[in-house]
């Protein structure tokens, strides 16, 4: 187990670091509307998620499931702010490269709040189990947040248009669901419902 949970975070840190150097390995002068074919894939990526998001809600149950469902909706919940967020620090609303922060909230939002009733209402929800799932989306909407203020407007005015970003999230949304399991099946310690 504990081999397994170093190759996950070595692999982790490289698709990282990639995603990191992406745009500006394979795009280091981008022309206007260079690529420009990513931006119309940041809805389908989003959407792959979205299919991982309820497969996960359909096959984890008990203690599991809550911290999963908790984790993943406070996460989602997060990014959605982190796209408003992002759009009253760079966005601009007259350039229509712009519009996911404008538009995408809105959806994931749903799912994040869908993801974390159904984390409210399952089985076996004690507090201790909500409170961490709760930290760990947290720690990953904070993550999702830096990155995309320290990459800024760029991102979305130039290649890869932000596509980046919602892969980032999708990559991101894996890791909470990951260690959101690992970290339930922590024995409790006491105190819980």
């Amino acid at each position: 187990m504990r081999l397994q949970l170093i190759a996950g975070t070595v692999v982790l840190i490289a698709i990282l670091v990639l995603l990191w150097v992406f745009p500006s390995v394979l795009f280091p002068h981008p022309s206007t509307n260079e690529a420009i074919e990513l931006s119309a894939l940041e809805l389908p990526v989003l959407l792959a998620g979205l299919l991982g998001l309820v497969a996960a809600i359909v096959v984890f149950r008990g203690r599991q499931s809550t911290v999963l469902r908790v984790g993943l909706g406070v996460f989602l919940l997060g990014v959605a702010a982190d796209f408003v967020l992002g759009l009253s620090a760079f966005g601009n609303l007259s350039d229509d490269r712009f519009m996911p922060l404008l538009f995408l909230p809105v959806p994931i939002g749903l799912a994040g709040l869908l993801t974390l009733i159904t984390g409210f209402i399952g089985m076996g929800r004690a507090r201790r189990d909500i409170l961490l799932g709760a930290g760990i989306g947290f720690a990953a909407a904070a993550f999702v947040a830096v990155w995309t203020l320290v990459r800024s407007s760029r991102d979305w005015l130039q290649a890869p248009y932000g596509f980046d970003i919602a892969v980032l999230i999708v990559v991101v949304g894996v890791v909470v669901a990951f260690v959101g399991l690992i970290a339930s099946r922590a024995p409790a310690t006491g105190g819980g419902s």
